[in-house]
């Protein structure tokens, strides 16, 4: 029986953004706990084998070896090993979709659904907290404590222990809807334009600076490069700037969370830090750094150093890397996710023009761009690169642009 590895491919990418849309309660859809492993083994065993029947396979090039050699950094210090288990997962997925391009597309109906939900649950949050509190945030224990404190500065956790977090689901779906929009895919405008608006304003509600700075930032540099000519470039952009800020400004006046956003990003604290104490938390990782500067400590020191402290990481990806991996390790990652944005923008370019609208090469690759680009600009106030459900959708995204590149390459020859 032949295998249809497109189709167990599609099933696998569905369970891994699966997975990651319920990485804050996992026992939502998988009971016992292991069953999450055994799962996405099995999918991607036979995946695997269908990709190696497959005679067709895509030339190796450079960035594809330092994907590859990803999990060394593994080996140089203590790693959870959820987070090993899904960086293992999702290079290889990083390689079988760039044979099999079309499985692409099961990834967004997780993030969609969980995006309504999280959202509305976020509304929830903040018209009625007392209901949030004693029926929803009960079921995130490890996190309640954080979540009072955080609710309390108007800051909302929707559907997921922690705010940040929820940001980071619902710009993923404004990004899906976004490129729907922009490249001109066949929608029902009337749900469609009221969805991307409700998530826009959920964004703002949430109140997490860094997911939706980063957004503006991917947002508005795609929407420069897709467009060829600087007058169209101008006026479509100027279209979704009017827009966003008569949307803001309603908001900024009506939602308590929109105004502390802006706030904590343009009036510094009581001690005139306007960095939310990351300036403290880039302190240690650049004294780290000065150290072990040619190999850093370890990976995993970073938290090590931090025991006792509430923060998680640097809250800068490429400090942490220099604290962790040192500029062997920096220099390694840098080159890799530079190389994987050029080889996607190549690959965008050729097919950005008109006559290519509607077509799912394009709308894929733009958004296998804009995530790229959203993904490296949060890194630097954010921890991505440190987050499985982040890191993993990455690999998977750069791996689709890559391998679009090789193929739009070798039609070319």
């Amino acid at each position: 029986m032949k295998i249809r590895t497109r189709t167990i491919l599609s099933i696998w990418i569905f369970i891994i953004a699966l997975s990651f849309v319920v990485r804050c309660l996992p026992s939502l859809i998988y009971r016992p706990y292991w069953t999450e492993y055994i799962i996405n083994i099995a999918l991607a065993i036979v995946a695997l084998m269908g990709t190696l029947m497959n005679r067709k396979q895509t030339p190796i090039k450079v960035v594809d070896v330092f994907f590859l050699l990803t999990p060394w950094m593994f080996l140089t210090g203590s790693v959870n090993v959820k987070f090993a288990f899904y960086v293992v997962a999702t290079i290889l997925c990083y390689f079988l979709i760039q044979n099999n391009g079309d499985s692409i597309k099961a990834i967004k109906y997780p993030y969609l659904v969980f995006a309504i939900i999280t959202s509305l649950v976020t509304w929830l949050s903040f018209v009625n907290p007392s209901y949030y509190i004693s029926h929803i945030l009960t079921m995130f224990p490890e996190g309640s404590s954080l979540t009072y404190s955080f609710l309390n500065k108007n800051m909302h956790h929707g559907f997921t222990n922690h705010y940040s977090r929820n940001a980071l689901y619902i710009t993923i779906a404004l990004m899906l809807l976004f490129c729907l929009i922009i490249c001109k895919r066949k929608f029902n405008k009337k749900i469609v334009y009221p969805l991307f608006i409700f998530f826009f304003a959920t964004t703002l509600l949430v109140a997490k600076r860094g997911p939706a700075l980063a957004l503006i930032v991917s947002f508005f540099a795609v929407l420069v490069l897709k467009e060829p000519s600087i007058g169209k470039k101008v006026r479509k952009s100027f279209k979704f700037i009017a827009i966003g800020v008569a949307l803001f400004f309603i908001l900024y006046f009506s939602v308590p969370g929109v105004r502390n956003m802006i706030n904590r990003i343009l009036i510094p604290s009581e001690g005139g830090d306007i960095t939310s104490s990351r300036s403290y938390l880039w302190g240690v990782a650049w004294s780290m750094f000065k150290s072990k500067p040619l190999l850093g400590h370890g990976w995993g020191s970073y938290l090590l150093a931090m025991t006792g402290s509430t923060f998680q990481g640097a809250h800068n990806d490429y400090l942490q890397y220099l604290a962790e991996t040192g500029i062997v390790g920096f220099t390694f990652f840098l080159i890799r996710d530079i190389s994987a944005l050029i080889l996607t923008y190549r690959a965008f370019k050729k097919v950005r023009g008109s006559e290519h609208n509607g077509s799912k090469l394009q709308y894929w690759l733009t958004l296998s761009l804009v995530f790229q680009v959203f993904f490296l600009t949060y890194s630097m106030t954010g921890m991505p690169h440190f987050a499985y459900e982040q890191y993993g959708l990455y690999t998977i995204l750069c791996g689709y642009g890559i391998g679009q590149y090789k193929i739009l390459r070798a039609n070319k020859e």
